[in-house]
């Protein structure tokens, strides 16, 4: 989810399945645009790694199946 804070003028990302937030600097430009989504691609590949390699440990990270399930079938540019 992307939010902008009225307040602050900064823009936030935040991540649905953790509620974490990360501000990003500025308006959203094409470069930030881009680590967004190597942001998303890097944590969906370590998640079906850890899917694959523990999937004991998603009880740990608070995921069911069906959340890393969904997760993993989105493209890129999808939060």
């Amino acid at each position: 989810m992307h939010i902008f804070s009225l307040t602050t003028g900064r823009h936030w990302l935040a991540h649905a399945w953790t509620g974490e937030a990360t501000a990003l600097d500025g308006p959203v430009t094409t470069g930030s645009l881009v680590e967004i989504w190597n942001r998303r691609i890097h944590y969906r590949e370590e998640l079906a790694r850890l899917s694959k390699d523990g999937p004991e440990l998603l009880d740990d990270i608070g995921l069911t199946t069906r959340q890393v399930e969904d997760e993993l079938t989105k493209p890129f540019w999808r939060e």
